[in-house]
């Protein structure tokens, strides 16, 4: 009998509802896989977070299918915030840029299970640093503003402004790092139709 995997982003659908015009939503809360790092997008550190992020998520799904609990790997997210005295995202530069890139996890993933897929994969030499500083942990971001991107990165910056021009004009505040989710790949898509959800916490 073939096992049915649990679809996190299918049953978490409604929180990554995908619109161009910027609303306001609650969204779940959720446990994830994270790895954190400095710099932009197109730095050597980035891209070893993206390894050591993808290494742990097929180390972690295997070892849930051996148990009895498969699941599907969840896209990329990466949550964003400035050193102090910046105050705008979209001209701060990468060497005062931080990130979290993280992916979705069922709930039976726990701690101990991350530490003993981390040890495993160490063992075995040559991974990222940031490997072994990867955690699990519950984010709760609960009321957002949120709104979809369609296009290449270059022009992000645009549809980052409009979402918090939006908070700003509704008399809400940001309180929490900017959220991207990639709801395609962008290393298969081409830049014209890459599909990038924002999501800013607000109060």
């Amino acid at each position: 009998m073939t096992q049915q995997k649990i679809d996190l982003f299918a049953l978490n659908r409604k929180d990554y509802a995908a619109r161009r015009k910027p609303r306001f939503l609650e969204v779940e809360s959720g446990w994830y896989l994270c790895v954190e790092g400095r710099g932009g997008m197109d730095g050597g550190e980035y891209r070893q977070g993206l390894q050591a992020l993808g290494l742990l998520g097929r180390a972690l799904q295997a070892r849930a299918a051996a148990g009895g609990q498969g699941f599907k790997l969840c896209r990329r997210e990466t949550l964003w915030h400035m050193d102090p005295g910046y105050f705008d995202i979209t001209q701060t530069p990468d060497e005062a840029l931080n990130w979290a890139l993280c992916m979705r996890l069922p709930d039976s993933v726990g701690e101990n299970e991350l530490e003993e897929v981390k040890a495993a994969l160490a063992a075995k030499g040559d991974v990222p640093p940031a490997l072994r500083l990867a955690v699990a942990m519950g984010m709760e971001e609960r009321r957002c503003a949120q709104m979809l991107h369609v296009g290449p990165r270059e022009a992000l910056a645009e549809s980052i402004k409009a979402l918090y021009a939006f908070i700003e004009e509704r008399g809400a505040y940001a309180v929490g790092r900017l959220h991207e989710v990639a709801l395609n790949d962008p290393d298969r898509t081409a830049p014209d139709r890459r599909r990038i959800l924002l999501r800013v916490p607000v109060i």
